[in-house]
């Protein structure tokens, strides 16, 4: 399902993943004073160019929230003593999964670091570009300072469209052309974040998008409780003894 989802977004875009030619450093100086020749490769360029065809809107535009997350309130402690809290490795997916750590003392947090159902986390340092959708389950978490959490106000657009997009598409053709590259660790911005285009594609197709991304999620959760329960059968009869005829 979620390769389906993939397919029908860059169905959509016709995006070309092509190389093409590479410009040289003298070429490369041009009006913004960058010295390095990545940002400059026509390969992002014609991707722009291709993605922008669509008609597109700048992300700033269509959100009430861009904004980092929080530094922890407290050493980690135990769920039932914090609240979660979403760092870049829970992103995976499209959803935010696997062990979260919890912090308390989260009282004077401002509202602005706390999550709202189809909030869009998106990893700010290490694995830029990784993407999780909250689910309703998730609301009121925290994310974490080298997370940056987006906020839809335009229902034109879905989240589930807009998170596909930026982990599938911008991550290679728009963050990775603007990544810092004064760091040791590659990492985003609020600024690049916020002048990220987002091709306008029909609502119908972005529904169509998220509702394959939504049954992905609901069959990976079934296979893992699948999982789970075979793992304790497999326990229950290993605590059982043996007994049984041994099959060749």
């Amino acid at each position: 399902m979620a390769r389906l989802a993939q397919w029908l977004l860059l169905e959509t875009l016709l995006l070309n993943q092509r190389n093409h030619s590479i410009k040289t450093l003298k070429q490369s100086l041009g009006s913004s004073g960058r010295l390095d020749a990545e940002f400059y490769q026509e390969k992002y360029e014609r991707a722009e160019a291709q993605l922008k065809k669509h008609g597109f809107v700048l992300l700033e535009d269509i959100c009430s929230h861009i904004n980092y997350g929080s530094v922890p309130t407290s050493p980690y402690c135990g769920r039932d003593e914090g609240i979660p809290y979403i760092k870049g490795l829970n992103l995976k997916n499209l959803s935010i999964s696997g062990r979260l750590d919890c912090i308390k003392d989260t009282q004077k947090l401002a509202s602005k670091f706390f999550t709202q159902k189809n909030d869009i986390i998106i990893s700010q340092m290490g694995t830029v570009g990784d993407v999780g959708v909250v689910s309703q389950e998730q609301e009121g978490y925290i994310f974490a300072s080298f997370t940056i959490r987006v906020r839809l106000k335009d229902p034109h657009f879905n989240p589930f469209y807009i998170a596909l997009y930026i982990q599938d598409i911008a991550k290679n053709w728009y963050l990775q052309r603007h990544i810092a590259q004064a760091s040791v660790r590659q990492n985003t911005d609020l600024p690049t974040i916020r002048k990220l285009y987002i091709p306008k594609i029909p609502t119908p197709i972005q529904e169509n998008i998220a509702k394959h991304l939504q049954n992905s999620f609901t069959l990976r959760a079934q296979a893992k409780e699948a999982l789970e329960r075979a793992k304790m059968q497999l326990e229950h009869a290993l605590n059982l003894g043996g007994g049984g005829e041994t099959f060749v």
